[in-house]
């Protein structure tokens, strides 16, 4: 899970992503817009791989949320800018979601993080 903050004036362009269409190499990924102050422009594209055609857009206003499947489709979101004076900014959550074997770290990893969590609990 991510929060993100794009912040667009003089010094910062209101770049949504760097990266440019991509994925996010999870299974699913969640878009959720938790504040938008002052902008335009930050639409959320859904496009087909093979061909680049956008097959979703839209600009997600504040509580709205998108579910891509990102083994199936790349996605992007444009840049903001100010709507009006000299700084506006866009709040979002990004949240990558596998089924539980395919999780990103895996049974070694809870293995060894349990051996390191046990003796916070026999000290409790």
């Amino acid at each position: 899970m991510n929060q993100i903050r794009v912040i667009a004036n003089k010094e910062f362009k209101g770049v949504t992503v760097p990266e440019g269409p991509h994925r996010g190499g999870h299974e699913f990924s969640v878009i959720a817009v938790a504040n938008r102050h002052n902008v335009r422009g930050g639409e959320t594209q859904v496009r087909d791989p093979s061909t680049g055609q956008v097959v979703f857009r839209q600009t997600l206003d504040v509580n709205e949320a998108i579910l891509i499947d990102d083994e199936r489709y790349i996605h992007y979101a444009t840049n903001i800018e100010p709507d009006q004076g000299s700084i506006g900014y866009r709040d979002i959550w990004v949240v990558e979601i596998n089924r539980w074997n395919e999780r990103a770290y895996g049974p070694i990893h809870e293995r060894m993080s349990s051996k390191i969590a046990a003796p916070e609990k026999e000290m409790a």
